[in-house]
């Protein structure tokens, strides 16, 4: 876990993993503080803290090399700036796409083919939802990096387990198709940019997760409480002996 010493950054759990058509993936949940610098401190009254991003960040590998960098941010109306670190803005003919997003890019060329119509079409679409309506991303080098501004919407580092075996097993599930509903959504984003887009191709993604969910739902169904002795548990955690279980100490490592 990352954190910054004045605590306005802090990495609350992280996660990676290969997904649909062997495509590699990492998902950190975010998140991050601004100061107010109009503040008057005193005895009472302490520095205002906002949540500047509080989120997920995905980042998805990509077969073909990006030449430039492009950044698709949330369009911001009369404060849009004319550049961002060098880069200039991109016009685009869509004004739908153009009330949602800004484009900057330090190649022209590249960013107007790789933000296809059909790719405009599908980020109006996904922005609509509620994991998408803040989605700003970045293509940099063979990556793809999504900024999710989502508060606690999506969850998927939970460091409470409530003491019932079967409840925690649930929770693993849950949590596991929440991030498969996530990765399903931004590979159909990113299946536009030189790769297959068609509705079959969206089928076969959603077929694979569905499998992928089904597959740990049969693993955790096999799984059962064990009987832990009083000495393999700490002092103190006694109501927490189910955490000792060999059958979810895999699971469970990335919380203790």
């Amino acid at each position: 876990m990352i954190t910054s010493r004045s605590g306005m950054f802090k990495c609350r759990g992280s996660l990676t993993g290969t997904g649909y058509n062997g495509q590699s993936f990492s998902i950190v949940d975010v998140t991050a503080k601004q100061r107010d610098a109009d503040y008057i401190k005193t005895e009472e009254s302490a520095l205002t803290e906002n949540y500047g991003f509080r989120g997920v960040v995905v980042s998805l590998s990509h077969p073909v090399q990006f030449a430039g960098r492009t950044i698709i941010m949330q369009d911001k109306g009369v404060f849009n700036p004319t550049t961002v670190d060098r880069m200039k803005r991109v016009g685009f003919a869509s004004s739908e796409f153009e009330r949602i997003f800004e484009v900057y890019s330090d190649d022209q060329v590249e960013a107007r083919a790789l933000i296809s119509p059909d790719l405009m079409e599908r980020m109006i679409g996904f922005s609509q939802e509620l994991l998408g309506h803040r989605l700003q991303c970045v293509f940099l080098g063979k990556q793809m990096h999504l900024a999710l501004d989502i508060d606690d919407t999506f969850e998927f580092s939970h460091d409470y387990n409530p003491p019932h075996f079967e409840r925690t097993k649930n929770i693993f599930l849950s949590e596991a198709g929440t991030v498969c509903i996530l990765l399903e959504k931004l590979q159909a984003l990113q299946s536009v940019i030189g790769r297959d887009g068609s509705s079959g191709a969206d089928q076969k993604r959603k077929a694979f997760y569905l499998s992928e969910l089904d597959r740990l739902a049969k693993i955790l169904s096999t799984l059962r409480p064990q009987i832990i002795r009083d000495a393999d548990v700490p002092s103190g955690m006694e109501p927490a002996r189910y955490l000792f279980c060999d059958s979810l100490k895999g699971l469970l490592y990335p919380r203790l």
